[in-house]
């Protein structure tokens, strides 16, 4: 196939990798990203990372030791499965929660029944990039002792209630990864607005730490440069049989802590300075195309409130029967268009956590259901149209 749009894009720009090249060794530039985090957030703190699956790890092991004798930490039933690789990791014992058939996010409903004396942390995840649109309650219900994790990793730029994500919960962590809202090719970042917290994490980093970073900068120039030219939609279509070589959604067997690298933190200083751009073209290209898809019956769209303005980093829709799924995914793949089923499973069928296979019947329903579509900013004008048209035409 001659062009393909694929399912994640690229906002790098070729001054942006020179940029980042010419700093590969600059010891400042982590420095200087911390900084521009700061300001963008609106935290006070911040500890960056080698990734965002690391930054969490680092989260639960410092709260662990600041609240012996609680050991759970409550998750949404469908989420990347890495988050439970950490938890496990911090010896800890996860308790799973149902998803709103709203926003796709943990539903806030269930979750003062899950709630215990033995509850460490809860997890708000912003799947999507799609804002958890109830975290306030969630706030509410949540007790003194326990503490709210914001998961950012997909979410960067989302706002709910015209709040950025990441300042209802004492902490939170995001990711810079290849895909990610602001794609540095790796890192991740942990931000607070507590002094003491942000000690006891910064302490935990230093404990757990090993070494250097694991990807040179020469190795990531070369990475980003090749990515960058691999996802224009002449070359990804031709070269996808090979690309798709590289593609893998499972979580990683371990997790190991790192400093996220100067190349990394570079080009994410760039990227940053463009992050309310970008944002706001994710939050468009989404709404475009739901605005379309709107009335499909065989469909079910997330519901976005109008105070809140996600930053999509995909957009997910949920089809009511397999045939349908299957049936639109044929056809935006012979229109040239990638689309993505995420995380095949749920978590309590992606790992062995003590559960039923007939519970969390809501985040079974939805994996079994998911297609997620592009909407990164670099998307051609009028492709979240033809889109929703080519859905819409296979239905």
């Amino acid at each position: 196939m001659f062009r393909k749009i694929p399912i994640i894009g690229s906002s790098i720009k070729a001054r942006d990798i020179l940029y980042a090249a010419r700093r590969a060794h600059d010891g400042a530039a982590a420095d200087e990203f911390a900084d521009a985090l700061v300001i963008y957030s609106g935290k006070s703190r911040v500890l960056l990372t080698d990734s965002g699956i690391s930054a969490f790890y680092v989260i639960l092991e410092a709260l662990k030791r600041r609240s012996p004798g609680r050991d759970e930490v409550v998750l949404p039933a469908y989420t990347a499965g890495s988050l439970v690789v950490a938890a496990k990791k911090a010896g800890l014992k996860v308790i799973l929660c149902d998803i709103s058939p709203d926003d796709f996010n943990m539903d806030t409903s269930l979750l003062a029944g899950l709630l215990s004396d033995r509850t460490l942390a809860v997890v708000c995840v912003h799947m999507f990039g799609i804002g958890m649109s109830a975290i306030e309650r969630a706030r509410a219900v949540i007790p003194a002792g326990v503490c709210m994790i914001e998961d950012c990793a997909q979410a960067m730029g989302s706002e709910v209630g015209g709040k950025l994500v990441g300042n209802t919960g004492e902490v939170s962590f995001y990711s810079f990864a290849r895909g990610k809202n602001l794609q540095a090719h790796g890192g991740g970042a942990v931000l607070t607005g507590s002094d003491s917290l942000a000690v006891d994490i910064s302490e935990s980093y230093g404990r757990l730490m090993a070494g250097g970073q694991r990807q040179k900068g020469l190795e990531l120039i070369v990475n980003a440069s090749l990515f960058q030219l691999a996802v224009q939609p002449h070359i990804y279509g031709p070269a996808y049989r090979f690309i798709s070589n590289f593609k893998d959604t499972r979580p990683p067997a371990d997790i190991v802590v790192g400093p996220m690298a100067p190349f990394q933190a570079a080009l994410a200083s760039r990227l940053i300075a463009r992050a309310g751009r970008m944002s706001l073209a994710r939050y468009s290209n989404g709404m475009r195309m739901l605005q379309e898809l709107e009335g499909l019956d065989a469909v079910t769209a997330p519901k976005i409130s109008g105070s809140d303005r996600p930053a999509f980093n995909r957009l997910p829709v949920m089809f009511k029967d397999a045939a349908a799924r299957c049936a639109a995914e044929k056809s935006l793949e012979a229109a040239g268009i990638e689309s993505s089923r995420m995380y095949e499973k749920p978590l309590h069928l992606m790992f062995e956590l003590g559960f039923k296979f007939d519970e969390f019947p809501r985040a079974r329903r939805f994996a079994d259901g998911l297609l997620t579509l592009p909407v990164y900013p670099s998307l051609a004008v009028g492709a979240p149209e033809e889109i929703a048209r080519v859905i819409m035409e296979a239905l």
